[in-house]
């Protein structure tokens, strides 16, 4: 929303309700209320309200309505920006983001998906250990669990197979000395633009979405995301996870085909890709900058990086502190637009009464 705006565009948030982070901003134009995307009736309303707002372009900005609209270049009278299908469900799909990584001569963890009884029953006896368990689809931490030994295995499979069918077996990479995400907007493959942040800190503690990141310039892993998005000639936006051990790296952990959290640092540092994004909808496609500056913090304070204090061992140990004082990028707060933080409040506070919210928030 506040990129946009300073653009020149007039943003609309879409959302199920009125308590709509992005919709709460003095930038949002205001909040269209649409079905949830799991809904049947959700791509009519959608094209009924390109038509009825005069909508120009829309951009999906999670999982369930970036898989909705794959594939297209328009939704009623908006104009799109996706990745086909096909390299949609790959970049989705972590098992076959492996095997495109394979393809793409990307270094990536040893990972097995098997889709038997029979074959998880050997992957498990024979995987070579430490190991962890992960869904084929999803984001951040939800669903992987970390094995040391061969009953622990067992245990974390039966867990996340319980939830995720048939999940994968995957290489624990360690120690990890440094993750860096690489940030991108492409065109049938062609980098348009990017950026790479380092992951200081993350929630829950192990690893899953950034709560302090820092702007970085990492050669190696712009080269190998360029190789697997030539590879699978992919259009629109993704930010790619990789993380380096003491020998090894950049290891490719995932590719996000959507928005990230963690995009308002690259904003500030002046790689605007909601923008960016604008034109190439439009069939005005412009290159980002190819350089930034590097060593900027960005901060997801609340709840995030105050979950990672109560929760991590090294909390009094970091090299940049938790209080939000000198120069940073917050994700949501800002002076000038406070109501996203109060919304993000409220949130937390309907979400108090809810076991589902808390098993996720205290995850660690």
């Amino acid at each position: 929303m506040r990129a946009l705006a300073r653009s020149g565009h007039e943003p609309l948030a879409a959302d199920t309700g009125r308590l709509s982070l992005a919709g709460w901003s003095r930038f949002a134009r205001g909040t269209l209320r649409l079905p949830r995307p799991t809904e049947s009736g959700y791509l009519d309303a959608l094209a009924r309200a390109s038509e009825d707002r005069s909508i120009d372009v829309v951009l999906p900005t999670d999982d369930e309505t970036m898989e909705l609209l794959a594939g297209r270049r328009v939704i009623g009278r908006s104009a799109l920006f996706t990745p086909s299908t096909e390299a949609f469900a790959t970049a989705r799909d972590k098992g076959a983001t492996s095997e495109l990584a394979k393809r793409a001569k990307v270094d990536t963890p040893l990972t097995l998906g098997p889709s038997s009884a029979a074959e998880v029953a050997a992957c498990l006896q024979s995987f070579p250990l430490p190991a962890l368990i992960k869904p084929r689809k999803g984001s951040g931490a939800r669903g992987i669990r970390y094995a040391e030994d061969r009953q622990s295995l067992l245990s974390a499979h039966a867990a996340v197979h319980a939830h995720y069918p048939f999940p994968l077996v995957q290489e624990w990479i360690r120690p990890v000395v440094k993750k860096t995400h690489v940030c991108t907007l492409t065109l049938d493959g062609r980098v348009l633009a990017c950026f790479t942040h380092g992951i200081l800190r993350e929630w829950p503690v192990r690893g899953g979405v950034g709560t302090l990141w820092q702007s970085v310039r990492d050669d190696e892993a712009i080269e190998a995301t360029a190789k697997l998005l030539t590879t699978l000639r992919f259009t629109g936006i993704a930010m790619t996870e990789y993380v380096y051990s003491p020998d090894r790296g950049p290891v490719l952990m995932e590719i996000n085909p959507r928005f990230w959290n963690t995009l308002a640092l690259a904003i500030a540092c002046g790689v605007d890709f909601p923008t960016l994004w604008v034109s190439a909808a439009l069939g005005r496609p412009v290159e980002g900058p190819r350089e930034w500056p590097v060593g900027r913090v960005a901060q997801w304070l609340v709840p995030g990086d105050v979950l990672n204090f109560i929760f991590n061992p090294r909390r009094f140990q970091q090299e940049i502190g938790y209080l939000p004082v000198g120069p940073r990028t917050h994700a949501i707060w800002r002076g000038d637009d406070p109501m996203p933080l109060v919304a993000m409040s409220l949130i937390m506070a309907r979400g108090a009464l809810n076991p589902t919210m808390w098993r996720y928030a205290l995850r660690r």
